[in-house]
């Protein structure tokens, strides 16, 4: 559920992000501080809102990067930086996998000077 309204764009359920704002996003990711995606608590009613989009596109993701699925992608990121993981862990990371991919993807689309 990306759309844009003139200037501004939408990810998931946060509207109003300007084009340098998601150049931010896609340069330096979430873990920066992304108003919405910042508190488990809003991860995770993300997640539960949009949890099959966010699977179906990082399984496209996944298989675009010769990943055998979204689930496992998101694990093995998970996985460079720590041995164990829970699934909270699970679905934040995979939501802010998707904003920074989405927020990439819209970059280019739509000519950001930083992503030509």
């Amino acid at each position: 559920m990306t759309t844009a309204t003139a200037t501004t764009f939408t990810i998931l359920h946060v509207e109003g992000l300007e084009l340098d704002q998601l150049a931010d996003i896609a340069t330096h990711g979430c873990a920066a501080g992304v108003n919405g995606f910042i508190y488990s608590s809003e991860l995770a009613m993300t997640y539960n809102q949009f949890e099959n989009e966010i699977w179906d596109y990082l399984d496209e993701q996944a298989a675009q990067l010769g990943e055998k699925n979204g689930f496992r992608m998101v694990i093995d990121i998970i996985e460079a930086k720590q041995d164990t993981w829970t699934m909270q862990e699970v679905k934040e990371k995979a939501v802010w996998i998707y904003v920074e991919q989405k927020a990439y993807d819209l970059c280019i689309e739509h000519e950001h000077p930083d992503f030509v």
